[in-house]
């Protein structure tokens, strides 16, 4: 009975300390992505913009005139690492929105908590509604995770339509079913959503076309991140009732 009797207490033990060990590892495995996530929160949140309005409207300005500065004021965390500050306009820079003289916040590290201000100019190229972004970046700028994003926008006016000497009229785009919705960025790309092939295009002012969505139900517009983050196509959906 000796023998029967260690075997089976052996066994209990070793299933027991399984259980407690399976145990354990289960909560590691929640406990890694938990803490990872809670360090990326406390990572992102060391840069604050401290203005009245999340988006800042820069108000109507004709086109190619400069408007005046307006200063985005902002909180700097002790210990943070700035690699680079970047003021774009539909994600790319030196376009409509730019950075002015004045500026006090540096692509640094902070060895104290700081308060600091970018100051923003708005000259726009063309009429009408134009979105950017000021964006502080942990690295190099577009390729970097972003500390902090403020939208910025602004109005360009005058005529709505000029045509140059010797200049015409020029097919966009190849191969379109049913274009629907059109968007243009700061860099001259056109993009344009398919109704009937159910895809987002990107065209080039060379001429490249490229697909940069695809599946999408009735994609019937789309509309360009201030920042350059990519396109929001905005998707119609049909509901039936009986």
């Amino acid at each position: 009975m000796r023998r029967p009797l260690e075997v089976m207490m052996t066994t209990r033990f070793a299933l027991s300390y399984c259980r407690s060990q399976f145990r354990r590892a289960l909560l590691g495995l929640f406990l890694i992505p938990l803490c990872c996530g809670l360090l990326s929160i406390a990572a992102s949140a060391k840069v604050s913009f401290t203005g009245v309005n999340r988006r800042v409207n820069l108000g109507s300005q004709a086109v190619g005139s400069p408007s005046a500065t307006v200063s985005l004021p902002f909180t700097i965390g002790a210990n943070t690492k700035v690699g680079s500050i970047a003021v774009l306009t539909t994600g790319i820079a030196g376009k409509d929105f730019s950075q002015a003289t004045g500026s006090t916040c540096k692509a640094m590290t902070y060895a104290t908590a700081t308060s600091c201000v970018i100051k923003v100019s708005f000259t726009p190229w063309v009429t009408g509604l134009r979105r950017g972004a000021v964006v502080f970046y942990c690295g190099a700028a577009k390729v970097s995770t972003a500390l902090v994003t403020v939208p910025v926008l602004g109005i360009g006016t005058g005529p709505q339509v000029v045509f140059g000497p010797g200049r015409g009229q020029s097919t966009v785009g190849d191969k379109l079913i049913s274009p629907q919705g059109v968007a243009v960025d700061a860099a001259g790309n056109v993009y344009v959503t398919d109704v009937g092939l159910q895809e987002v295009f990107k065209i080039t002012p060379g001429g490249i076309q490229t697909t940069v969505g695809s599946g999408l139900e009735v994609p019937e517009g789309v509309a360009v991140d201030g920042a350059g983050n990519g396109i929001s196509p905005i998707v119609k959906r049909t509901r039936y009732s009986r």
